[in-house]
């Protein structure tokens, strides 16, 4: 706060939330015994159930919880929160009259309120979100829509891509080196999965004589996360579900095989809706779980055809001249780069049809969004970070050193010693056993 004080005047919600509105918040009980029953409440007609439930996914990577008393308590308190929020930001309208309202990330249950409240009240909107760059970590801006609403990315793909002022065939340099970069397993804004995989292993049980469909599945608790922008534009309720009736339905077709390659995402994850994937192999329908050395790059080579629920080797798999059918929502699902069917049946029919790979540029729009340094803001403060070791004794200590938290000038006096007071912070908790509930995030899973 000290960077901007000069600049910007802060008003703590805490300060124009009236004490009878606080003491009504924490009268407030909530009814609900399912996630779909979550996922509908809503405050003053504002959705604070799913972007509550944004946040608990997120920390937990639980889609099933057990909604018990001790579940309850603890997201009670944050649906609370949610409509202290909501509550702060009509009081601040009132008090400032904003022109435009900025915003962080927007799906959580701290910053959903306010894009929705925006556009209840016809004021413009711009979000904030972090950027994983090449060379560089920074913010981007949306605006009048959040980095994960469908529409609002597609538009900003087509702006990037019409922009006359980049010969055509530099933005395809730049649009293919994002496909190049995840290929040869280098940094392309993201994480590399691929990195342990070994180039042109291909499993014992391939038949080149067959029809081969690849099935690359997504970490399906990360857009669930992102909530219904994904959700509605998925012919099944769930990853699951899609798998088990593809597997069905050509149990006994003697002339396609269908491979699933489980994304190494879900290795670490042992809840149920992952580990039931490992146990679908059988007849015609094979797995190769996350964690095996099976290339992802050469099962692409060679399927006939790949399916994808969203994740991004979709948009690879079109780039490299592989028919791509896509069955959820996906940052590329409306640039016509993937056969998308409506129904199940017609997935069926797709699948049966001699397809023919879609136009690669579309692939290349893609990524020439992702590599385009046009999503900087702009900001003042360089929010560049970069992840390095330091050496304590005979430990290299991974650290995340941030451009503008320094003490003394140092970013690594400030990890050591920020580091410092939260492990002493955890301790004191430890040996007093304190246990705030409210604050304990529950992770069992349904039954």
């Amino acid at each position: 706060m000290k960077l901007f004080e000069q600049n910007i005047n802060f008003v703590s919600m805490d300060n124009i939330v009236e004490e009878y509105q606080k003491e009504e918040v924490r009268a407030i009980n909530f009814s609900y015994e399912s996630i779909e029953e979550i996922k509908k409440i809503k405050y003053k007609n504002i959705s604070i159930g799913i972007a509550a439930f944004s946040g608990y996914i997120s920390q937990t990577r639980n889609l099933y919880p057990l909604i018990d008393e001790k579940f309850k308590l603890f997201f009670n308190e944050n649906l609370r929160n949610s409509i202290l929020s909501i509550i702060a930001i009509e009081n601040a309208l009132t008090l400032i009259s904003p022109s435009e309202i900025y915003l962080l990330n927007g799906r959580f249950a701290d910053s959903r309120p306010a894009w929705e409240i925006a556009l209840k009240h016809n004021i413009p909107f711009t979000t904030i979100e972090a950027i994983y760059g090449i060379s560089r970590k920074y913010k981007f801006k949306a605006l009048n829509f959040t980095p994960h609403q469908l529409e609002g990315i597609n538009l900003m793909i087509n702006q990037f891509w019409d922009d006359l002022s980049i010969p055509l065939q530099e933005k395809i340099k730049i649009g293919s080196s994002f496909f190049e970069r995840r290929r040869n397993a280098l940094y392309a804004g993201d994480k590399i999965y691929t990195i342990n995989q070994l180039s042109g292993f291909i499993p014992q049980f391939w038949d080149s004589n067959k029809l081969n469909v690849v099935i690359f599945n997504s970490s399906e608790d990360e857009y669930a996360s992102l909530g219904e922008e994904y959700e509605k534009y998925s012919i099944f309720s769930t990853q699951l579900e899609g798998l088990k009736y593809l597997k069905n339905t050509f149990r006994n077709n003697s002339l396609i095989n269908i491979t699933l390659r489980i994304h190494p995402n879900l290795s670490s994850v042992k809840y149920s809706y992952a580990e039931s994937l490992k146990t679908l192999n059988g007849d015609n329908f094979y797995v190769i779980e996350g964690n095996s050395l099976v290339s992802s790059y050469s099962l692409l080579d060679k399927a006939d055809v790949v399916i994808v629920f969203g994740s991004t080797i979709g948009v690879e798999s079109v780039f490299w001249g592989k028919p791509t059918i896509l069955l959820a929502g996906a940052q590329y699902y409306f640039l016509d780069a993937c056969y998308i069917p409506k129904t199940r049946e017609e997935l069926i029919d797709i699948i049966s049809l001699p397809l023919k790979p879609k136009d690669r540029i579309a692939a290349i729009k893609y990524g020439y969004y992702l590599m385009n340094e046009k999503w900087d803001s702009g900001s003042f403060i360089d929010f560049n970070w970069e992840y390095s070791k330091i050496k304590i004794l005979n430990f290299n200590i991974p650290v995340t050193l941030i451009n503008w938290k320094k003490i003394m000038g140092s970013r690594t006096l400030y990890f050591l010693i920020t580091g410092f007071i939260r492990r002493l912070k955890k301790t004191f908790f430890v040996i007093f056993h304190i246990q705030i509930e409210k604050l304990v995030i529950p992770k069992n899973e349904s039954n």
